[in-house]
């Protein structure tokens, strides 16, 4: 099975053949670790203390299912805790029967599912999936063991050995927890969000409503959607940033918060577009009036740099996370310097939109123009890299480019608004030097 999985997973470019090598691979290394278990279990076969534990736990099914869940979730599988019990039966099967089996089986699916909810604590969604699942089986739980003597007698019923009828018996239960989530899912669907209701907000990362009483006060309605345009600034530079970690280590939930945070930018988008282009005065001077379009490119340029973020540098982490691709140490080097001067880039500009200072805007234009030259010296050096000899398939050199061709089209959006506000702040010309002016010599005092 090892051979089989290995072969599928490794030797095969079709991600669905990938992926059943990868299953093939997971069911091998349980099997082989329940086979484990069983052999280090024959050693206790002998102890006189387990043995009394075990006629303990025969006489109290509770007990039996409540010392299953502890050792499931101490070795972190059920196939595992069943096992151990199966080795010491096949030492002395005196004591280890159908009906304790059961009670083994029902206690280690508790205790994995409890030892699952414990994990996923901190994440809303998974907490409340692993709660729908522990009812579920809880549910089938209490029904097989108040009714062990009739699940007893379907266990022995199930042909061949003790471990092949507790074989049978865990999928069945597995089977029909399973059964019982998917009938009861659409209540669960709506129990479990009001049941497991989602905290405060850990973070400041939603939009605030913009005050329309100062509507006709341009100076106080810009220092508002300054306030929101540095919401998405904030919002956008978080998201390149984490896109970037979920893109070095696999992390899909990361990847789904991200594209979670490109509906709070479009939120900001439409509040401040609504705003300027519906609640704000038009009895601006002609400053006010450079002042509004400026914010008016920004904020669009920031919800299309969200969505490229989104869709193109999530989109290629997914793809590299699902195909199983990887980048040599020279380009995730590469990778990593591309991503922190975007990021930069974007930050920089939420300073030129806040200030509206020529100075940082031209700064801000330099950092495009840096961006844009390590664009074309990475890719040389990646081309070179592939003339030297570097194995690389056409889909990795693909995604590679792709991401720093991506990276310089946000520093080019980002860097927009430093035009803007050189347009509106005009350089100014210098003074000229002024002469002193000639000295009346009969207006001067004379000396005497």
């Amino acid at each position: 099975g090892v051979l089989a999985g290995v072969v599928l997973f490794q030797g095969l470019s079709s991600s669905e053949l990938r992926g059943v090598g990868q299953l093939v691979l997971a069911v091998s290394f349980i099997l082989i670790g329940v086979d484990w278990v069983g052999a280090l279990v024959a050693p206790l076969a002998g102890s006189t203390d387990l043995r009394a534990i075990i006629e303990i736990a025969t006489t109290y099914p509770w007990l039996a299912a409540a010392l299953a869940a502890l050792i499931a979730s101490v070795v972190q599988s059920s196939t595992a805790t069943l096992a151990v019990f199966i080795g010491f039966a096949l030492h002395d099967g005196e004591i280890v029967s159908a009906p304790l089996i059961v009670e083994v089986i029902v206690g280690a699916n508790l205790g994995i599912t409890f030892l699952a909810l414990a994990t996923s604590w901190s994440d809303l969604e998974a907490k409340r999936f692993t709660l729908a699942t522990l009812g579920c089986r809880s549910v089938v739980g209490v029904a097989a063991l108040a009714w062990l003597d009739a699940s007893s007698s379907a266990v022995q019923a199930f042909p061949g050995t003790l471990a092949q009828q507790a074989a049978i018996a865990h999928s069945t239960f597995n089977g029909a927890a399973l059964v019982c989530t998917l009938i009861a899912s659409p209540a669960l669907a709506i129990v479990m969000p009001r049941l497991v209701a989602a905290g405060p907000p850990t973070d400041e990362i939603r939009p605030a409503p913009i005050d329309r009483r100062w509507a006709d006060e341009p100076g106080i309605a810009f220092s508002q959607t300054k306030r929101e345009i540095s919401l998405a600034v904030r919002v956008t530079a978080s998201m390149l940033r984490d896109a970037w970690q979920a893109l070095e280590t696999r992390d899909e939930r990361l990847l789904a918060r991200v594209r979670e945070r490109d509906d709070t930018v479009d939120l900001v988008e439409r509040h401040v577009k609504g705003f300027l282009t519906g609640q704000l005065t038009n009895e601006l001077d002609s400053r006010d009036v450079g002042r509004r379009l400026l914010q008016l490119r920004f904020i669009g340029d920031l919800e299309t740099i969200a969505d490229a973020i989104d869709r193109q540098i999530c989109g290629a982490a997914r793809k590299i996370a699902k195909r199983g691709l990887w980048f040599n140490d020279d380009e995730w080097t590469e990778l990593s310097a591309a991503f922190d001067l975007t990021i930069e880039t974007i930050e920089l500009a939420g300073a030129v939109c806040a200030e509206e200072r020529r100075s940082l805007a031209e700064q801000l234009l330099e950092r495009k123009d840096r961006v844009r030259d390590l664009e074309l010296e990475q890719r040389a050096r990646h081309y070179t890299r592939l003339q030297d000899g570097d194995r690389h398939s056409a889909e990795t050199t693909d995604l590679y480019v792709g991401l720093l061709v991506e990276l310089k089209h946000i520093a080019h959006l980002a860097a927009g608004v430093g035009h803007s506000v050189l347009d509106l702040t005009p350089r100014r010309a210098p003074n000229p030097k002024r002469e002193p002016p000639p000295i009346d010599p009969a207006a001067a005092p004379s000396r005497a």
